[in-house]
């Protein structure tokens, strides 16, 4: 095994396969399909050809794997969410997000109460099962996520820090996507606050500012939104050389304050913008 390790741990995913198809097929015969170190060795084989992007065997060694550590293991042990979050990528890369969902929905409940949400396993196990909702549309489930995410960051990093921040925007982004827009208003409101005292002029201050005007849009709150929206363009304008594709978001910010304008029967100013 020290042998596979070392040919994985350099990128030579194709000789570590090889021998660890070999161990595996050994040790199964010798020491049948249960044993801890078979076990180990088909978690091993597993991430290997997930690697390999030969995702016909890797998602059926996961599957094993995580069928034998929900019965052989603890439930505080993090082998065992190690294996589900390995899972979990396997399906999401294979394209099998409702099978994902199904999986996430009824292990992170179990998986919150033995392992605290700002570990960092744990952390990433729910980005993930974010990810897979949001890409299935399913925002309700992801939303409860994002939430708890948002909650421990505050906690661990303090309510002023850009971490819990961004974390407020993706939520933002989710309450947005569910039309929730009076929910989605002081989350935005809270972040572009933080934003504005860390990074008055950032992009990240930028694009939230963009977002919470969008808010406001959807919630006819017209003038404010057309406030924020005329200062964000002067604010683009003056960061103009030192922002990622400026063009496209400047474009973006003028078509959405047209919008707003031929929304509220304003087509003389919305010309002007054209």
């Amino acid at each position: 095994f020290n042998v596979a390790d070392c040919y994985r741990e350099s990128g030579d995913f194709a000789k570590a396969e090889e021998l660890l198809r070999t161990a595996f097929e050994g040790q199964t015969q010798t020491l049948g399909e249960d044993h801890p170190s078979t076990q180990k060795s088909r978690r091993d084989l597993a991430f290997v050809l997930w690697r390999n992007k030969k995702f016909d065997e890797s998602v059926p060694l996961f599957e094993a794997a995580f069928k034998t550590d929900s019965e052989q293991l603890n439930p505080e042990d993090p082998k065992l969410y190690n294996t589900l979050y390995n899972l979990l990528v396997n399906y999401r890369d294979s394209r099998r997000f409702a099978e994902a969902a199904e999986l996430a929905e009824k292990w992170l409940p179990q998986m919150s109460q033995y392992s605290e949400i700002a570990h960092a396993d744990t952390k990433e196990t729910y980005e993930l099962a974010i990810g897979i909702y949001e890409k299935l549309e399913w925002f309700q489930k992801a939303e409860p996520l994002h939430r708890e995410l948002a909650n421990a960051l505050k906690s661990s990093e303090g309510s002023e820090s850009t971490k819990y921040a961004n974390r407020l925007a993706l939520l933002g982004k989710n309450l947005g996507y569910q039309k929730k827009y009076s929910r989605a208003e002081p989350v935005l409101q809270e972040c572009l606050r933080i934003h504005q005292v860390a990074e008055p002029n950032g992009w990240s201050t930028l694009e939230v500012t963009k977002e919470l005007a969008t808010c406001m849009q959807n919630l006819k709150k017209f003038e404010p939104a057309e406030q924020t929206l005329l200062s964000l363009l002067k604010a683009i304008e003056q960061k103009s050389g030192s922002l990622p594709d400026h063009q496209s978001f400047r474009t973006q910010v003028k078509d959405q304050l047209i919008k707003l304008y031929q929304e509220t029967g304003q087509e003389e100013k919305a010309e002007l913008w054209k």
